[in-house]
This record gives C-alpha cells, structure tokens and sequence, in this order.
C-alpha cells in the first residue's frame, strides 16, 4: 500500500469519528432540551371576503320605466309596484298588519324603494330632513353614522338603524342614492333584521341598475 493510500484511509477513517463524535452531541443536546427542532410551517394566502356567488339568473327583473331604474329579486317573492315598491319574502297573513316582532319575525325581509318627488341639491340634504322627522316622532333627538357605498357606481348613504316610530331590537338597512338620470333621490329601506338577512339584501342592492 502506497503512501496515497494511506493518506486516503486515515482521512476516510478521521471524518467518520468526527461524525460519530458530532452526532452523539447533537444527540445529548437534544436529549437535555438544548436544541429544539421547530417544524416548517405552510402558509397559504389569506382568503378574502367575498359576495355570494349564488346565481341570481332565475330571479324576477323589474324595470321602473319611469323613474328609470330596474332591480332584480327571488321569484319567490311578492311583489307590489308604486311608490314605494314593495318586496315582500312571506306570504301576506304571515304578520300582524305588517308589523315586526324582531326576534320571531327575524327571518322575514320586507323592503321598500322609494323615489322623492321633491328635487334635493344632495344626499346630506334628505339626510338632515330625515332626522328631523324621525326626531320629532320620537320626541328626542335623531342622529344617524352613514357610510358611503356605490350604487351602479352611484355614490349613496347607508345607515343601519331600527324603527322610526320606535327603539327596538330590529336592525333596518336605509340607504339613499341620487338616480343620474333623472335627479331623483331613491331611498331603499329593508327591515326588521337587515344582519341577519344581510346576504340576500346585499344581493338584491347589487342588482340596481339606472337607465337613461
């Protein structure tokens, strides 16, 4: 055996005790708690909020050629035209003259859209008048927080607030936007219990549509 051999198998034979040597520190470390392994961990992108994706294809589609606007909603639901133009989820001798018991009635979606007669130079404007109405039926004063959302692109006031005649638990929806077209403000309104039946609202609001 030469002297490269040699070199060769001394080498071999060195890094095999150094691994051993480590390993059995590694081991002892280990043993004693001085070295933790932590696994890897897979992070996936964090879903977002989305609308409901349930189709709407098989809804009914009303059309206000007048006040220029259309909306879609179930075709299981009633429907009476004018002003305003009524929705109903429940069949008619299902409440008691139309009123709500919020907790017995919550799964029940009556909604209203009306238009105004009366021109305003803004939302804010309808706004104040409202309020003020709503104050003098209460005999205290009214001031409602509204957010700003879009409406086919339209800019419009939403506010979630409960009975006008009185405090109660229900949870109405009341949102005002300015038709582009013919300068009319509409206000939809969707009660008793707007967070619970937030879905189908939501839905219905995202049908809206002005026409020239």
């Amino acid at each position: 055996m030469n002297r490269n051999q040699k070199d060769v198998i001394e080498f071999i034979l060195i890094l095999g005790i150094a691994v051993v040597v480590l390993g059995l520190v590694g081991f002892n470390l280990y043993k004693n708690g001085m070295v933790i392994f932590t696994p890897q961990i897979k992070f996936s992108p964090t879903p977002t909020n989305q609308v409901p994706t349930d189709s709407t294809e098989s809804w009914e589609t009303y059309t206000d050629n007048i006040e220029k606007y259309s909306f879609s909603y179930p075709s299981s639901w009633r429907f009476y035209p004018g002003n305003p133009n009524t929705l109903y989820s429940y069949a008619e001798n299902e409440t008691r003259n139309g009123h709500f018991n919020p907790e017995l009635d919550k799964n029940k979606i009556k909604i209203e859209i009306s238009t105004t007669s009366k021109l305003y130079n803004s939302l804010e404007e309808i706004v104040r008048e409202d309020e003020e109405e709503a104050s003098e039926l209460r005999d205290t004063k009214v001031k409602r927080q509204y957010e700003e959302i879009l409406i086919d692109r339209q800019r419009a006031l939403k506010t979630i607030t409960d009975s006008s005649l009185s405090v109660g638990e229900d949870k109405i929806v009341l949102i005002y936007v300015k038709n582009p077209f013919t300068k009319h403000i509409l206000s939809f309104v969707a009660m008793p219990r707007y967070d619970i039946n937030k879905e189908v609202i939501d839905q219905i609001l995202s049908t809206f549509r002005f026409m020239e």
